[in-house]
């Protein structure tokens, strides 16, 4: 999945105009791109609304979903993504729906703690809002691991998409 991902952005940088080996900072937010921007985001509005800035109500949202004092878990950032893409007039793509999970899998094991195992992690509510309110690491990070590997970061992602489909499951149960 990662090199369909990989080739699409790269196709869609030639079909852009732009250097498919390389982008900048204003790109990320090209709607579509394949690079990173997408609707139902965690932080941010979706296109063709004010996709690159954080949106505070929607970071109050986030943080709201915390189950626990110790912090944002798998379960809670799965919560937000589901209540994120509810809101759309439209179903996600398998490649955004993906991408959009991938973003909770990196940041788990880059930015959890509690556990050596990065699955088991949990971000504090202090470090999620400088994270994603301030566009910053926290001051106080410093990483635990060498590397997040994409095994590590794909398997997190996974778990994640597999709790939105109970939470979806336990919606049309209703």
């Amino acid at each position: 999945m990662a090199g369909l991902l990989s080739l699409s952005g790269w196709f869609t940088g030639l079909t852009q105009a732009w250097n498919p080996f390389w982008f900048d900072l204003k790109q990320l937010r090209i709607h579509k791109s394949y690079l990173i921007e997408h609707d139902a985001s965690l932080s941010r509005e979706d296109w063709p609304g004010n996709n690159w800035e954080p949106n505070a109500q929607l970071i109050d949202a986030l943080i709201s979903q915390a189950s626990s004092p110790e912090g944002l878990s798998h379960e809670d950032f799965a919560r937000h993504r589901v209540n994120q893409e509810n809101k759309l007039n439209y179903k996600l793509s398998k490649p955004r729906h993906i991408l959009a999970t991938g973003e909770v899998g990196l940041v788990i094991p880059a930015l959890g703690r509690g556990s050596d195992v990065p699955k088991e992690r949990k971000i504090s509510l202090e470090w999620a809002r400088a994270f994603w309110q301030h566009n910053r690491l926290p001051v106080d990070w410093k990483p635990i691991d060498k590397t997040v590997p994409f095994p590590v970061m794909n398997d997190v992602a996974a778990i994640v998409r597999d709790d939105m489909e109970k939470i979806r499951e336990g919606e049309r149960a209703k």
